[in-house]
């Protein structure tokens, strides 16, 4: 049976791929123990392909070499996430502080792995079938120089804090019954929509299913922006705003509040959380605009959506603050950014700040004044971003060595 001979090689490939991703210098270990899970995985399927001969039920030998494909395909690109992550491009400064910052959030066993990638907006796999306790983190590989967007990092990480502490359960019931408020409320528009209103449940019918699942990503998105908030401060809305402003897209997509009602939300997180904004971004986003193509249903849907999303705002800052404080997770301190602008301003990089926070809102404080080293020892304009960067690096590379020898206060 060919399909036999074609799974295995395929196998056979693959694992003689990973051992020449093995001969890769590895910066930290859970890149190589999450390619050592990889490979255990594929030798299993190795071994079991082999104990097949062509006396073997037809049915088996059919279900094992389309379960050894699926987990190749599902693999492959975490292999090649795993190659990435060994590149000089990345940021090896970060990852010992946000690895521990990740710990405290999502729990001791997480393993992390930063990866620069070909996309523009980071991005996170997470509840890896074959990788159970790793957090993949991808950051565009134009900015991997970049340690402002560090931040960013906290949106990621909520996704998977949403997924391990169960928080979809939190409002799954509260966006039903603002659905259906929002039905009992709206009649005209929804028979417009969809006829005459009908007995029975309107989830049962699917009228409004797509709402309930558009209003749901939308609250997840929400959450892990206010996360990304409490965690590292105004330095995530301006890394937020950095790497979106002003919005390239002229077409909504459903599944995100549109992206001045997430600045709002971000301003109303901050504000909560005690947090002094020097920037509204707000207008500067454009309004994306919902194509007359719509057809009236997923107008009305969106509409829905939009208007339950909204409605527990409050209420997901306030699990986002909660969870933070329940993880003792660290806030920005007044007195450290200062002390690192001080060491910034002689052109050193900051040490005794103790938190990756702190240095992330200083590089930002001097990255948005442009005057900041008017002053001798003077840098030159087109050095003054990079000489920030390399500042904001070399600062969190101390951070990291008074952290392993103990001395942080």
């Amino acid at each position: 049976m060919p399909v036999l001979g074609f799974s295995r090689e395929r196998v056979l490939a693959f694992l003689r791929e990973i051992d020449r991703v093995k001969d890769s210098d590895f910066p930290y270990p859970d890149s190589k123990e999450a390619l050592l899970s990889i490979e255990e995985a594929v030798r299993g399927w190795d071994k079991s392909l082999q104990s097949l001969s062509k006396e073997s039920s037809p049915a088996i030998i059919q279900n094992s070499c389309s379960e050894s494909l699926a987990i190749v395909a599902d693999c492959l690109p975490l292999l090649g996430f795993i190659l990435r992550s060994t590149n000089v491009r990345n940021s090896f400064e970060v990852f010992g502080p946000l690895s521990r910052l990740a710990k405290l959030l999502l729990g001791k066993k997480v393993r992390l792995i930063l990866s620069s990638e070909w996309v523009h907006s980071p991005h996170i796999y997470s509840l890896i079938p074959q990788l159970p306790n790793f957090v993949l983190l991808g950051l565009p590989a134009s900015e991997s120089g970049n340690p402002l967007l560090i931040p960013l990092a906290g949106h990621e990480l909520g996704h998977t804090a949403w997924n391990i502490h169960g928080l979809k359960g939190d409002f799954g019931e509260r966006v039903k019954l603002l659905i259906r408020s929002y039905v009992n409320d709206h009649q005209t528009e929804y028979k417009t929509a969809f006829g005459e209103v009908e007995a029975g449940d309107l989830f049962l019918r699917g009228n409004v299913l797509p709402a309930h699942l558009w209003a749901m990503s939308q609250i997840e998105e929400t959450f892990c922006d206010c996360l990304g908030v409490r965690l590292f401060g105004e330095a995530f809305i301006h890394a937020f705003a950095y790497l979106l402003l002003p919005w390239f897209s002229d077409r909504r997509v459903f599944r995100y509040p549109n992206m001045q009602q997430r600045f709002r939300n971000l301003r109303q997180a901050a504000a909560s959380f005690g947090i002094t904004l020097s920037h509204d971004y707000e207008p500067c986003f454009q309004q994306e605009a919902i194509p007359s193509a719509e057809s009236t249903k997923d107008a009305f849907r969106l509409s829905m959506a939009d208007w339950v999303a909204s409605s527990v705002v409050p209420e997901v800052i306030d699990r986002a603050s909660q969870l933070a404080d329940e993880k003792q997770m660290p806030r920005s301190t007044e007195n450290k950014i200062k002390k690192a602008l001080d060491s910034f301003k002689l052109l050193t990089p900051a040490s005794g700040i103790g938190s990756l926070v702190d240095i992330l809102n200083a590089g930002w404080r001097v990255y948005q004044q442009a005057d900041f080293w008017k002053d001798p020892p003077n840098v030159l304009e087109d050095h003054r971003v990079l000489t920030l960067y390399e500042l904001v690096l070399k600062s969190i590379e101390v951070l990291e060595v008074e952290e392993l020898s103990g001395q942080v206060t």
